[in-house]
């Protein structure tokens, strides 16, 4: 609606449904894991529904004063969501053959409901002086139910500035027809889930509950401050150049704290600690050729962040499997038990013997005995046998973990998910009427920790384990690989080299002639456009597993663990575009 030239109003509603259902079904004898001769039958069923009423309405506002632009925003929005879901899970058929819940003679099931409420007001103002000069604000007032009560709203804001200098007359690189620096800053919160605010119990087997998660009513939203700086220049209408430096900081982050017994709860999400980082990006795009006929524009994107927590007025703890909330670690660091690599990490009372320890062909410190070497285990039957030195036992060939002063193993830093720095390659080539477009995209650095890897070799599935290839006296025994697999907890053996180099996209596109089209103009048509676009195409990395991208963690971008996920796809997708 726009009563006045200077002033319009506008609105949107939306609703939105989701509808779920799950099922599974394994037959009563099939052979599974576990059940070699047949399993006794499982099934469940899942059925969930989301509505989502989302609806803004904003009032606008554009003048102009000679060269200065003017324009102002007044909006308020609004967001309902509702989701429910119900599962049931059954086991041990009574029969085979049957797919219905009422078949398994042992069920459990559950159900969940959740309402989100979350509204929000919005006032911008924003000027320009003869398009030079640039600045806009914001600020907002957000109110939402996944807060604890006593701090449902919260105040944000954002301040920007640009100053577009080639625009000046006294510009004297007529060759630059862009030189614009700019600089912002902003706040933003960050909204925990669902249930982080309140008290959660646990349904015991016949019946009863066991408490969980203690609640927190004064849980309020992570609040994150960003200050950004930054450089977007055009050279010769064909360079384009743009370098931006953000730094970041957040407080009050969301952290599930593990509590001590004496509360009977086992963690409460708590607002503890700050993170701090920053960021680098380079961005450069260049038209190569220009021709009729032919025309190729090639991009490249660099950047590198870093993070550390620099205040958490908590104990250390360790948290997904393999990450450390601690002052000073970054966010990405891996922490976990190390097999000792030299002789000097042995304790002081082994010492005095490290001449019958050797360093194995994997780079592991194992216990030889004097006048052997680590490849005699199966000649001179060394395997199996054990010495004690000092107040240890030392199993011949095994893996030792490193110990603290207080003779426990000791939990140090294994790894870290952060990369050194990601860039990406772009090229769009243009030929008559074919269009071709790939993206190289990689990482330098940064570690995964391979999970999915670890319990193959409790299950002796792995390719290590079965060391088919490998000349015979370096291979070892299953009990080796056992030792590697601690129990499933995380030492620094399963630590990988999370780089990569990857075909990320490949595309090509054919705009069919005319001529060859012509039949569809009866129906109005003008053009048609053929497509093929290929994903996650080829990947090369020392990772050994599916996909160094894989990360099963609570915090993927941040905590890099690879158990059992699935890796990306690689996809293929054909595209008729016909144009009216």
């Amino acid at each position: 609606w726009t009563p006045l030239s200077w002033f319009n109003v506008d609105g949107n509603v939306s609703y939105d449904r989701s509808d779920r259902r799950n099922n599974f079904f394994l037959d009563a004898g099939l052979k599974t894991e576990g059940f070699g001769t047949g399993g006794l039958g499982e099934i469940a069923q899942g059925v969930g529904q989301t509505d989502a009423i989302n609806a803004a309405v904003s009032a606008n506002f554009l003048h102009s004063l000679g060269d200065v632009t003017l324009r102002s925003t007044l909006r308020a929005l609004m967001e309902r969501e509702n989701n429910e879901f119900t599962y049931a899970n059954g086991t041990v058929f009574a029969t085979p053959g049957v797919r219905s819940l009422s078949n398994a003679t042992i069920t459990r099931d559950s159900s969940s409901i959740e309402e989100i409420r979350s509204t929000g007001y919005a006032a911008t103002a924003a000027a320009d002086y003869k398009g030079k000069y640039i600045f806009d604000a914001l600020v907002r007032r957000d109110g939402s139910s996944l807060f604890g009560p006593e701090n449902r709203w919260n105040v944000y804001h954002r301040l920007s500035g640009a100053y577009r200098m080639a625009e000046e007359s006294w510009w004297p690189v007529k060759s630059i027809s862009e030189f614009k620096l700019r600089a912002s800053q902003g706040t933003a919160g960050g909204r925990p889930d669902f249930d982080d605010q309140f008290e959660t119990f646990d349904f015991i087997a016949g019946g009863g509950l066991r408490k969980s998660t203690l609640g927190n009513k004064f849980l309020k939203p992570e609040h994150a401050t960003e200050t950004e700086i930054g450089l977007d220049m055009i050279v010769k209408e064909r360079y384009s150049l743009q370098l931006s430096y953000a730094k970041n900081k957040v407080v009050d982050q969301l952290v599930q704290i593990p509590l001590s017994a004496f509360y009977g709860y086992t963690s409460q999400w708590q607002n503890a600690g700050t993170v701090e980082g920053n960021t680098v990006e380079a961005t450069l795009e260049a038209q190569v050729l220009s021709r009729p006929t032919l025309s190729w524009r090639m991009g490249f994107v660099a950047d590198r962040s870093r993070n550390k927590i620099t205040q958490f007025d908590r104990s250390c703890f360790q948290t997904n499997t393999i990450g450390y909330r601690c002052a000073g670690e970054t966010l990405g660091a891996m922490y976990g038990f190390r097999f000792i690599k030299d002789a000097s990490e042995l304790p002081a009372d082994a010492q005095a013997r490290a001449g019958e320890f050797q360093v194995n062909d994997e780079g592991i410190l194992v216990y030889t005995g004097a006048g052997n070497a680590y490849t005699e285990g199966e000649t001179k039957r060394l395997w199996g046998t054990t010495t004690t030195i000092g107040t240890s036992v030392y199993n011949w060939g095994m893996p030792i973990t490193q110990r603290d002063a207080a003779g426990n193993a000791a939990v140090v830093k294994i790894g870290d998910g952060n990369p050194d720095f990601h860039f990406g390659w772009t090229n769009n080539v243009t030929w008559k009427d074919l269009s071709f477009f790939a993206l190289l995209d990689a990482q330098k650095g940064g570690n995964v920790y391979n999970q999915t890897m670890q319990r193959m070799f409790q299950y002796g599935r792995s390719g290590e384990v079965d060391q088919a290839g490998k000349a015979q006296e370096l291979k070892k025994t299953v009990d080796y690989y056992v030792a590697l697999y601690a129990a499933n907890d995380p030492t620094d053996y399963f630590v990988q080299p999370g780089g990569f180099v990857k075909l990320r996209e490949m595309s090509v596109r054919y705009k069919v002639p005319t001529n060859l089209v012509s039949s569809l103009g009866r129906f109005g048509a003008r053009g048609m456009t053929l497509g093929l676009v290929g994903r996650n195409l080829i990947t090369w990395t020392d990772y050994k597993g599916y996909d160094p991208e894989v990360s099963d963690s609570q915090f993927p971008n941040t905590i890099k663990l690879d158990s059992f996920g699935y890796p990306r796809y690689r996809t293929f997708t054909g595209s008729v575009q016909i144009d009216f």
